[in-house]
């Protein structure tokens, strides 16, 4: 047998196509992935100002990763929308978000408790307390 050869399925295997609802006002869309769940901002990969539908491409056989997206809109970016998971074959995948519903920030207001408030403070250090410690 020819050791260079390769099949053709091999050769367009290690992609995903993710594809989602336009959201009204959305300037962009930026994508989030990563090997581990649970997508944060400060993890993974980052594909920025994308359009609607983007082709990841050079993913592992076998793997699985994990996909968000965040709006991104006059205001600001959203936070990461609807995580899905993908585990890549030597066939094309698809991930189709349907509609992406994100956020506005929220003001919150703390329950009020009747009586006194009380409040914990950060312990300064001795130091910033003018405490010093004297070498005998």
């Amino acid at each position: 047998t020819d050791t260079n050869f390769v099949p053709a399925s091999k050769i367009a295997s290690g992609k995903v196509t993710l594809s989602w609802n336009n959201v009204p006002g959305a300037v962009s869309y930026n994508i989030y992935f990563d090997r581990a769940a649970k997508l944060t901002k400060l993890s993974g990969y980052r594909i920025l100002n994308v359009s609607n539908p983007i082709t990841v491409t050079d993913l592992a056989l076998g793997k699985t990763y994990y996909f968000g997206i965040a709006v991104v809109g006059g205001s600001g970016e959203s936070g990461i929308l609807s995580e899905q998971s993908y585990t890549v074959t030597d066939k094309d995948g698809l991930i189709n978000y349907g509609v992406l519903t994100p956020e506005s920030p929220k003001a919150t207001t703390p329950p009020q408790a009747a009586g006194p408030q009380v409040g914990v403070q950060p312990i300064p250090s001795p130091q910033a307390a003018g405490i010093r410690r004297w070498a005998l």
